[in-house]
């Protein structure tokens, strides 16, 4: 989808000298782009689509969203620096300068895993991500398109979510578009909650659901709806599982869970948006208590297995000790000198005797 605009790699846009296809959309394309100023002052170039661009309503929505975004900082965001028009081959394009970054997206886990990360690993990505979404929402913005792929895992190892205001500019212009179509949803139908598969609107409460089977998908390592061995589901067939369908549960599938994640999950993706957490404030607030179970348990010993042990403290030595006594040989002297006394007290009796008896 991005031949049409790779021509304008090693042109310069907007400031930038586009040295790198990072990725591309039905919406935009990602280029790599140095300072012309500074080559050591680099973005991400996001360069929408000219078909995109000429939409008078879709410009006007990425205009609206800009003036939002660029209130919104937070380590867990991308940084957003604004919104550009310029021009190439007679071309017009709409620009977004965007923070660069190294690393991947957490759909890639999926894909290089065969085995899911540990539990604890996966919900500090959530948590990070959440508090992100948090500070959207603590500005009443929705992001409408949660996924693993709008999910960036930094080299570094935090989290930050991708394509806040695009997603919402972008899904607003399509369904006004689309109403005539019925059945026509826009979003992914992979992470929509039950109320927009139904036609309803967008709140902070259907990105708390997106989030939550993120999260589940990341957990069981698939798509909790398009579980191992099962075909492939369509849109439809997608939107009609999230309207009617039982999330699975966790511990059936992740022995390690504890019951308060596999709680919290249920809640997250519930299917009517009363019984959800009202917004992302409340979903990492829920999250940061059910950390604190996933923390590593301290080593126990067993009472019969302590074994006390008393300490004594050496005296120090005496460098004049007092002299030596031989106790054995003393006694041995003693005991000669009391036969000795015996023995004479014997003979003065028995010569006193032959005095007094002649």
């Amino acid at each position: 989808m991005a031949h049409d605009l790779e021509h304008l790699l090693g042109r310069t846009l907007a400031g930038f000298h586009l040295t790198h296809l990072l990725g591309a959309g039905a919406v935009a394309v990602v280029f790599r782009g140095e300072n012309v100023l500074n080559r050591k002052l680099v973005r991400a170039i996001k360069v929408v689509r000219p078909e995109m661009a000429a939409d008078e309503e879709l410009r006007a929505r990425f205009a609206s969203e800009a003036l939002v975004l660029e209130r919104l900082e937070h380590p867990n965001v991308v940084r957003f620096y604004g919104l550009r028009q310029d021009r190439a081959d007679g071309a017009e394009f709409l620009v977004m300068e965007l923070e660069y970054l190294e690393g991947h997206a957490l759909s890639t886990v999926l894909l290089r895993s065969t085995v899911p990360p540990p539990i604890r690993e996966i919900a500090r990505w959530i948590l990070e991500a959440g508090r992100g979404v948090a500070a959207a929402h603590a500005l009443g913005i929705v992001h409408r398109d949660l996924k693993p792929d709008n999910l960036f895992l930094t080299k570094l190892g935090a989290v930050k979510v991708l394509d806040f205001g695009v997603a919402r500019a972008m899904n607003d212009a399509e369904r006004s578009r689309r109403m005539t179509r019925p059945g026509s949803i826009p979003g992914a139908p992979a992470y929509l909650a039950p109320e927009i598969c139904e036609g309803g609107t967008p709140t902070a409460a259907t990105d708390v659901y997106a989030l939550g089977i993120a999260f589940a998908e990341l957990l069981f390592g698939y798509h909790p709806f398009e579980p191992p061995g099962s075909k492939p589901r369509s849109g439809p067939q997608m939107l009609f599982a999230h309207i009617h369908e039982p999330l699975p549960k966790l511990r059936a599938i992740r022995h390690d869970a504890p019951a308060s994640l596999e709680a919290f999950l249920l809640r997250a993706t519930a299917k009517k948006p009363k019984e959800r957490f009202p917004d992302s404030v409340e979903f990492v607030r829920g999250l940061e208590e059910v950390m604190k179970s996933l923390e590593e348990p301290a080593l126990a010993i067993a009472p019969a297995a302590i074994v006390r042990t008393e300490f004594v403290v050496p005296k120090m030595r005496d460098t004049n000790p007092p002299p030596r006594v031989d106790v054995e040989r003393g006694s041995r002297w003693t005991k000669a000198w009391a036969l000795v006394a015996l023995a004479v007290i014997g003979l003065l009796g028995f010569f006193g005797l032959r005095h007094m008896f002649p």
